[in-house]
């Protein structure tokens, strides 16, 4: 889950840097309900380690019952979850609005919750954290189509490096913007040289 990491921590420092100091954790959870990361207020953070409510820890449905993650997970929908909506006592005293997180073929990849003292819910939290979710799947879709262009060109520049001619490319004023190593071999030329002559 890296790639979904890095391209969610920004998003989830922002929504955060909304909310200090307000009671509020924000993490990031895979598709399993396995909480991947997390940022927030220091003190919520110790509050909800203690009711396993931290990274590595499992928050599906059939591990802690009822939870806002977990509902977001199995509708793939927002959803917000509040008090004793939750199943288990323990997390009565909580408010959970997440969203799910998916692939631009609309596979989840995950879900994005930010989660506080009951008595603190709003209703604009979910839609903040559904917003979040949105940015998210974009900038995995950016990333997505980025890894898919490098694979590509790592693949056209293996062919161009190992066919047996030389080859030379220039753009349409005529400069050239690449020479591969037989051309470079054959007229014994200096590629950092000639790109750009």
């Amino acid at each position: 889950y890296r790639d979904l990491i890095e391209v969610s921590q920004p998003q989830m420092e922002a929504i955060h840097n909304l909310v200090r100091d307000s009671g509020f954790i924000v993490n990031l959870v895979s598709p399993e309900g396995t909480i991947l990361a997390h940022c927030g207020d220091p003190e919520v953070i110790r509050t909800g380690a203690s009711i396993n409510y931290r990274p590595g820890a499992n928050w599906h449905e059939d591990q802690v019952g009822t939870n806002g993650i977990s509902l977001a997970l199995d509708s793939m929908n927002p959803v917000q979850v509040v008090g004793p909506e939750h199943y288990c006592c323990s997390h009565h005293g909580w408010t959970c609005s997440a969203a799910p997180i998916l692939s631009a073929e609309g596979k989840l990849l995950g879900v994005l919750n930010m989660s506080g003292s009951a008595y603190r819910k709003h209703v604009h939290t979910l839609g903040m954290v559904a917003a979040a979710a949105r940015a998210i799947e974009n900038q995995y879709k950016l990333l997505t189509k980025s890894n898919e262009l490098e694979i590509v060109n790592r693949k056209l520049s293996a062919i161009i490096e190992n066919t047996s001619d030389g080859l030379l490319v220039c753009n349409a004023k005529g400069t050239i913007s690449y020479i591969n190593d037989k051309l470079s071999e054959n007229l014994n030329l200096d590629p950092e040289k000639t790109v750009g002559e």
